[in-house]
């Protein structure tokens, strides 16, 4: 329970949420170890969503795909996912325009209200990635949500599409 709370917080709506989704993770065994809580709380699953975007950029599909089905198994929504990806590569994308700018990693991070470290680590993701390149990605995730929104694609299948066309880029 202890473990539970310092992952999640002590609000009791979150925390009732987060366990019955851990319950559903445990299956019959009936066990929830820090390992079924690692897997599923919102905290771990805002990090799978930047291990996989980190892994699309070092064009690692199985990764991707891998953290993609851990996300599928806890049910997490697609648009919300999405979110996250479309979030992270705003993030980069306007990284990467300042530093090709000239402005410090320093002023990257007042700007971006991002941490030093985080600004410099940015930057390392982006290296092999060119504004064109962050562009073309935001608009294969926005047409994608655009998409399942007006009904042309399902929402899985779309998710799916979009990966696979971020990690060709």
């Amino acid at each position: 329970c202890e473990y539970l709370i310092q992952s999640v917080g002590d609000d009791l709506n979150s925390l009732m949420n987060e366990a019955d989704k851990c319950i559903a993770y445990a299956g019959e065994s009936n066990v929830v170890d820090k390992r079924v809580i690692n897997s599923v709380c919102s905290m771990q699953v805002e990090n799978k969503i930047f291990d996989m975007v980190d892994a699309i950029l070092q064009h690692n599909g199985n990764t991707v795909f891998k953290l993609y089905g851990d996300l599928v198994t806890l049910r997490e929504n697609s648009f919300g996912i999405m979110a996250v990806i479309r979030m992270n590569y705003n993030r980069l994308l306007k990284v990467r325009e300042l530093y090709e700018d000239g402005v410090s990693p320093a002023e990257i991070g007042v700007r971006c209200k991002m941490a030093d470290w985080l600004v410099k680590k940015q930057i390392q993701k982006i290296r092999n990635y060119d504004i064109n390149r962050l562009k073309k990605a935001l608009e294969i995730i926005v047409d994608t949500e655009y998409a399942i929104k007006i009904g042309n694609l399902q929402e899985q299948m779309g998710l799916e599409i979009m990966l696979a066309k971020l990690l060709e880029l």
